[in-house]
């Protein structure tokens, strides 16, 4: 612990010491200025006082004196010079240069008072960088000037290899999806940093070579070898060209009046067909109600012939029954007592879940789904991964043949298919134990008239074991039980009751 304290001490002592040589450099710089500011307003005193004098005698000067400015440090403030902290790109810290020589040159600044003015604008890891190298500098016996503190800036800031890189970007310039004017002012942004001589015929032509092909088939004709004129040109063929396109799209879709003489107008599918396309005079008309089955004034949900529809047996073909109480489909197998079919459809609620294929044959022109194997009570079946099917289900004459358990439900399920049928079921086989690719489940299984397929595996069955399909590979993705379960609020409860 000692060592530790002296050791802490021994730093601060270093950090005081150092903050004591910067504050005195810092003063030192400072004092200089003041003498620097007092010196230049005393000459310009002396000055005014001799062309007072000379005012006086009547002595003509030959030349015109330039204006008297004053150079002091507050006067260069007033223009609110660009700090430097040497955390930024290098383009940030060219700029910097080009705004400080923009002020230096307008306002006629000395070269021996840039270097001064430039360094108290510096600040954060700047002033570290640039105290270091003017130590160095002095050290070597070089006089610190403007120009010395340029170069050494540029070497630190904006090296050569960032140069070479601008040089490259300006050699590849086009114009692309830029404007005229974007890709201009970027070219005279880039075309500082290359090297080699050129002249106005050669910025003419590489301007016209970047530009875009309909742009520079309109301005090659004109032989233009003024750069500025080349531009505006550019600019006019980029607006005219602009203003064609929107007069073009606007007479394709048929304009604010409607559409012209002898163009044929679109239909969109979604529209109903009128008699009179002109929509000034065309007047609202009522709405009315239509059926798409029967054509009556009533909704397709309500429609006797679509609840005829649903009543029809989809293996025999007959009306009055489901599938599931067919005839033909019993095979011996004991069916549970019925009940009228106008008292179910009169008080049994209903539910409605959907599946996107019914039969092999749809299954297999879909892209999108995946056809497996699977075991039940030891029998393999083929089973359809189908992500679009809210619920699973089970062919109907595998429950026969399997003699598996049935449940009734105490509701109606009706069921969407693709082709916008509704199949109505009520049976279902609880708890039905399943293998698929050796790994043992149980789940509901609803029967349904199922041609090609044995079993479908939906939502149900995916989302509670956690199961995803990828569609890419056509193969299921199952759970690794080694990686931590996130579970849910309601799975929380659930697991603690």
């Amino acid at each position: 612990m000692p060592s530790l304290a002296r050791a802490l001490e021994s730093i601060a002592s270093a950090l005081q010491q150092q903050g004591v040589a910067l504050m005195q450099q810092h003063e030192a710089a400072l004092q200089q200025l003041e003498t620097t500011r007092l010196n230049s307003e005393a000459s310009q005193k002396e000055h005014v006082e001799a062309l007072k004098q000379l005012a006086e005698n009547g002595t003509t000067v030959g030349a015109q004196p330039h204006s008297v400015q004053e150079w002091t440090l507050e006067n260069f403030l007033q223009h609110r010079p660009p700090t430097f902290n040497g955390m930024t790109s290098p383009d940030e810290a060219d700029q910097w240069i080009i705004n400080m020589e923009k002020i230096f040159d307008a306002k006629r600044c000395p070269s021996e008072k840039r270097l001064a003015f430039s360094e108290y604008q510096l600040s954060g890891e700047a002033v570290h960088w640039w105290n270091n190298m003017k130590l160095m500098l002095e050290e070597s016996g070089e006089i610190l000037t403007w120009e010395l503190f340029k170069n050494k800036f540029y070497a630190e800031y904006f090296p050569n290899s960032v140069k070479h890189a601008k040089e490259v970007e300006f050699l590849q310039l086009v114009q692309g999806s830029k404007s005229v004017t974007e890709y201009a002012n970027k070219y005279k942004r880039l075309e500082r940093f290359y090297t080699q001589p050129n002249n106005e015929e050669w910025r003419c032509r590489k301007f016209k070579n970047g530009l875009r092909p309909d742009i520079q088939l309109a301005v090659n004709p004109l032989a233009v070898k003024e750069f500025s004129v080349l531009v505006e040109q550019a600019k006019v063929t980029e607006r005219l060209r602009n203003e064609s396109e929107a007069q073009q799209k606007l007479q394709r879709v048929g304009g604010p009046s409607g559409s012209r003489a002898g163009q044929k107008v679109r239909i969109r599918p979604y529209e109903r067909p009128h008699s009179q396309r002109n929509f000034q005079q065309q007047q609202p008309q009522p709405r009315t109600i239509r059926c798409y089955v029967c054509g009556g004034p009533h909704l397709k949900s309500v429609c006797p012939q679509v609840v005829v529809v649903r009543n029809k047996c989809f293996l025999c073909g007959a009306e009055g029954h489901f599938a599931k109480d067919c005839p033909s489909n019993r095979r011996g197998a004991p069916q549970p007592p019925q009940l009228p079919q106008k008292k179910r459809i009169e008080h049994r609620p209903q539910a409605t879940r959907r599946v996107y294929a019914l039969t092999g044959e749809e299954a297999a022109k879909s892209g999108n789904l995946i056809i497996g194997c699977c075991m039940i009570v030891g029998r393999e079946l083929n089973v359809l991964f189908d992500s679009g099917a809210t619920h699973s289900f089970l062919s109907e004459t595998l429950i026969q043949e399997l003699n598996l358990p049935v449940k009734e439900l105490q509701y109606d399920l009706v069921v969407s298919t693709p082709t916008s049928r509704m199949i109505k079921t009520s049976r279902m086989c609880p708890h039905c134990p399943i293998v698929v690719e050796g790994r043992r489940f149980k789940l509901h299984l609803i029967s349904l008239p199922l041609q090609g397929l044995d079993v479908i595996l939906g939502m149900d069955w995916l989302s509670v074991n956690r199961i995803l399909i990828d569609c890419s590979k056509k193969e299921l993705v199952f759970p690794n039980p080694e990686e931590a379960e996130l579970l849910s609020s309601q799975q929380v409860l659930k697991e603690v009751k």
